[in-house]
C-alpha cells in the first residue's frame, strides 16, 4: 500500500493523528537518507552505516504497524 496519498488527506491526518505522526517520522527519515546518500561518495559506505540500517529496520516495523491499522 502506498501511504503518501493516504496521509496527504487532512481528514486522515485528523482522524488518525498518532499514525500520521508515525508516518511523518518514517517519511522524514527516508528523505534524509536520500539526501545523505547523494552526498556520500560510495554507496557501500552509506549502506554499511549501523544507524542507517537500524533506522530502516525500525521504519519497516513502524510502516507495517501503520498499514495494519489502516486495514482495520
Amino acid at each position: 500500500m502506498y501511504l503518501q496519498p493516504i496521509f496527504s488527506s487532512d481528514d486522515i491526518q485528523k482522524s488518525l493523528p498518532q499514525y500520521y505522526k508515525m508516518f511523518k517520522q518514517v517519511d522524514g527519515r527516508w528523505k534524509n537518507n536520500i539526501i545523505t546518500s547523494k552526498k556520500t561518495q560510495f554507496v557501500f559506505e552509506f549502506c554499511n552505516n549501523d544507524t542507517v540500517r537500524n533506522n530502516i529496520n525500525e521504519d519497516i516495523i513502524i510502516l507495517d504497524k501503520v498499514q495494519k491499522n489502516l486495514e482495520n
